[in-house]
């Protein structure tokens, strides 16, 4: 094995210990420009980057398709190297050079992957002030990478995109995401059933009364395919959350999709089991969660908590409990668990959401990490308090797992968060119905 080769499987080994990469956005960093990337390729292929710090050493996570992996996914750690011209990224297994807006990826055959010719990427995604058609005014759309790492959602590899379109009946999203050069763009339908990707060139905006329209042409044969539909942003109401709503329709091979209404949203997001929607009207939080089944769950009255670049948003209904949380950044990533008679941790498959900040000078009501833990704590030591069956030895395990956690403490815990929450509101509630299960 050669010296290159052990300090690259050493580098691959050290980033899956590594909780949180260090993006590109932190002083210290000194590697690419970007954060985490997608890159779309001649040869057909998708692959996904991430920028990663380790020991002070830049380098780049790689994910791209390879038959030879039981998931379908090959990862490769490129550190950075010397290169006569721009960055180059390697290891004697694979290599990313980006020069200029040129960037070209190959990789070897090994035990790790498949053979891949040298072949040139652009790149997926919004890039600065340019935009195709009218964004958000605050705040950011993105959607799941097809390739995906284990541990979702905390590991997920999420993409930005321009704008999307989340059906109003809650059947699919609509992503437009814009290639490196002139106005063509992927478009990418999203549902629980799957994902399809079309190449199309997005036209000028076509102005009417209070409407604005840009038709989507096949890029081989410039034909009309379909069209992107808008509000006029001065039809917005000043005082809206965001301007996302401001994209009401889209029309593709003359089959209309409605868009789903978000102008008070702060978080919207289309799941596997249905679309989420965090709200905020009249300064009250509110919630959403349609159900493919059928059912539609709504909470009013929520609680936020803030932190850094973190936010999360908490929701109470006797006792279930909603929880949305959001990681902002190059990496934002998000997280929805709903927990009623069965337990829901769901990774969006496409979400929006405004900055972490956004509600800071609102004077919501807010619930503080330590409560916000004691909930996650309560929940697991209520459902290991009846496991306990008189087996010795399943006993003896419940209760090992249940000092780990701290569950001993629940109870004073528990009853200093009512203390702190004197006031009636669904949290309390929420706390008195979920009190804590006595441990043997």
């Amino acid at each position: 094995m050669t010296l290159l080769r052990t300090k690259s499987l050493a580098l691959f080994a050290l980033a899956t210990l590594i909780p949180k990469p260090v993006l590109a956005q932190d002083p210290a960093f000194e590697g690419p420009i970007f954060d985490d990337a997608a890159y779309v390729c001649a040869n057909g292929m998708e692959i996904d980057t991430r920028s990663i710090m380790i020991d002070g050493l830049g380098a780049v996570a790689v994910s791209f398709p390879d038959g030879r992996s039981p998931t379908g996914i090959a990862r490769q750690l490129l550190p950075r190297t010397q290169s006569g011209s721009g960055m180059r990224y390697a290891s004697d297994i694979a290599s990313l050079h980006l020069d200029g807006r040129d960037v070209f990826f190959e990789a070897s055959a090994s035990f790790l992957s498949e053979k891949v010719e040298r072949t040139r990427c652009e790149r997926l995604g919004p890039f600065g002030s340019a935009i195709l058609t009218q964004g958000a005014r605050n705040g950011a759309y993105h959607y799941l990478a097809p390739l995906q790492p284990e541990g979702a959602p905390y590991y997920a590899i999420n993409r930005r995109a321009e704008n999307i379109c989340f059906a109003k009946d809650g059947s699919a999203a609509f992503v437009l995401a814009p290639l490196s050069d002139g106005r063509r763009a992927q478009l990418v339908q999203i549902s629980d059933s799957g994902r399809s990707v079309q190449t199309v060139t997005v036209g000028p905006v076509d102005a009417g009364a209070g409407q604005r329209r840009y038709t989507l042409a096949d890029p081989q044969s410039g034909y009309e395919i379909g069209a992107l539909h808008f509000s006029a942003q001065g039809t917005a109401d000043p005082g809206d959350t965001n301007a996302a709503a401001l994209f009401s329709g889209l029309t593709l091979h003359r089959e209309r999709t409605d868009c789903l209404e978000m102008e008070h949203d702060l978080y919207t997001a289309l799941t596997p089991d249905g679309i989420v929607q965090v709200s905020l009207k009249d300064d009250q939080l509110k919630a959403r969660f349609a159900l493919n089944s059928g059912e539609v769950v709504s909470f009013s009255g929520g609680y936020q908590r803030e932190e850094g670049r973190e936010a999360e948003y908490w929701f109470f209904d006797g006792e279930r409990r909603l929880t949305v949380s959001i990681r902002a950044g190059a990496a934002s990533i998000s997280g929805v668990t709903m927990e009623d008679w069965i337990r829901r941790e769901l990774t969006p498959l496409a979400f929006f959401s405004v900055g972490p900040h956004a509600l800071s000078e609102r004077g919501l009501a807010e619930i503080d990490r330590r409560t916000a833990e004691l909930i996650n704590d309560l929940i697991i030591c209520n459902h290991f308090a009846g496991e306990f069956s008189g087996n010795s030895d399943r006993d003896a395990q419940i209760a090992a797992a249940s000092g780990r956690i701290g569950c001993a403490q629940v109870p004073e815990r528990h009853a200093e968060a009512l203390r702190s929450n004197p006031k009636l509101g669904s949290l309390r509630d929420f706390l008195i119905t979920n009190a804590p299960s006595w441990l043997p």
